[in-house]
């Protein structure tokens, strides 16, 4: 699933936008769309905007300045997709400093909200985990991943919404991910940015799944969760 969040004060143009993002996502892929009506929403929990692989975010927001909600965001370490949307091409010289991706002069078309969505697509798609079981190909991007789990000869890659199974030993599964992956125990890689919390020996993830640490590697998975506490 891509996600998208559209920061923008004009609700005909939120609905005509979010209409464009779904009609894409029903040839390409389901696209989960967050809404926010001022910058100061879109920061109201700023932990979670790095989850978005792309912004749409309107220049002239009200008393806000979209190039400076841009620039806290990149400050704040987003690394995904900025797109500008905006009435007018004067503003589009700004967009250099904040590495915008693209500028969307409304109304917008299908075809401009496609080419955003297809680079988002490309991107993820180069940052996944790929396998073939049973004779079909899978690319799983990594940032959907929470878990992986090993069975023998086996291994589960467990996302929020579906299992997939791929032959293949957890030791070789551990050399084709991120270093943000780390193995909590044996038989089990844990996706570290889906760590909600730490009690104990015990792993509770943001989706809810809890996982069991095996003592050998409790002091790497502490030291980790303390980098991003």
């Amino acid at each position: 699933m891509i996600k998208a969040a559209i920061v923008e004060d004009e609700k005909m143009f939120v609905d005509k936008l979010e209409e464009l993002l779904n009609k894409w996502g029903q040839y390409n892929g389901s696209v989960s769309v967050s809404y926010y009506a001022t910058g100061d929403d879109l920061f109201y929990d700023p932990g979670h905007i790095n989850d978005f692989d792309i912004v749409f975010l309107d220049i002239e927001l009200g008393n806000n300045n979209g190039v400076e909600i841009a620039k806290k965001m990149r400050q704040t370490g987003y690394q995904n997709l900025i797109v500008f949307t905006t009435n007018y091409q004067v503003y589009i010289h700004e967009g250099y400093e904040v590495r915008a991706f693209r500028f969307l002069l409304k109304p917008v078309s299908y075809n401009d909200v496609a080419a955003c969505m297809n680079e988002v697509l490309s991107r993820n798609l180069g940052e996944a985990f790929k396998f073939s079981y049973k004779n079909i190909y899978n690319a799983v991007p990594f940032k959907d991943i929470v878990f992986i789990g090993g069975r023998g000869h086996y291994i589960d890659i467990v996302t929020g919404g579906k299992t997939y199974v791929a032959r293949m030993l957890i030791k070789e599964a551990l050399e084709l991910v991120p270093a943000h992956f780390m193995r909590c125990r044996r038989d089990t890689i844990v996706n570290m940015h889906y760590v909600r919390k730490l009690v104990g020996t015990t792993l509770f993830l943001k989706n809810d799944t809890v996982l069991d640490i095996g003592e050998k590697y409790l002091h790497d998975i502490r030291q980790e969760i303390s980098r991003y506490s």
